[in-house]
């Protein structure tokens, strides 16, 4: 018996062709030649070829993201992992990736939303105090600042807006109370003390 199978048609027409997956592949394979950590720990013998060898990585770089336009032109989700690489900010902690050193000279630090100049100090941006925790994030230069975290989670803020709908539920009846009822209320009855101490505070009168 053969396996099932089932073929869904792409009515749009927006699946990558072939060949376009082919150049994808072919600049996946480049990068990953030029991105190759044994070729990175070998001594590089002067100025000229770091800049050189950079040079390559960032091309290989920009071959990958022309073909994923190529390939997707109407662009890719944010939430996709190819397009969190090629924009710097993908999310390492938990991979394998979590350890790898950082190049100095193509990275930069953020800090409450903000860039943290390496000439600087750093207590001129986290303070002077010696007991301040700090949570930094790294990202590529030129790559522009990282995707706030949320301050609160999903369910903290649904408790706060239902609190908050309560809240102008109340002010409203308040607001829309104009009657005098309330001068009807034991609290502001004058005589309310004397009728608690003389035993007749809760006889009522038809």
């Amino acid at each position: 018996m053969r396996p099932a199978t089932s073929r869904h048609a792409d009515p749009q027409d927006l699946t990558a062709k072939e060949k376009e997956i082919s150049k994808l592949k072919d600049a996946a394979k480049e990068q990953e030649r030029a991105l190759d950590k044994k070729e990175d720990a070998l001594k590089v013998a002067n100025d000229e070829a770091a800049a050189a060898k950079a040079a390559q990585k960032k091309e290989a770089i920009d071959k990958v993201r022309g073909a994923v336009m190529i390939c997707y032109p109407m662009g890719l989700p944010d939430w996709d992992v190819v397009r969190q690489c090629l924009e710097g900010n993908e999310e390492l902690a938990g991979t394998s990736y979590a350890n790898d050193e950082f190049d100095p000279e193509s990275s930069q630090l953020w800090f409450a939303g903000k860039m943290m100049i390496p000439e600087n100090k750093l207590s001129d941006h986290v303070g002077r105090h010696e007991k301040t925790k700090v949570v930094v994030k790294v990202t590529k230069k030129g790559s522009g600042a990282p995707q706030r975290e949320q301050a609160i989670d999903q369910t903290t803020q649904k408790e706060m807006m239902a609190f908050y709908h309560r809240k102008q539920e109340e002010m409203k009846k308040l607001a829309d109370n104009q009657d005098d009822d309330y001068t009807a209320s034991t609290w502001a009855n004058p005589k309310s003390l004397k009728g608690h101490f003389a035993g007749v505070s809760d006889v009522r009168f038809r």
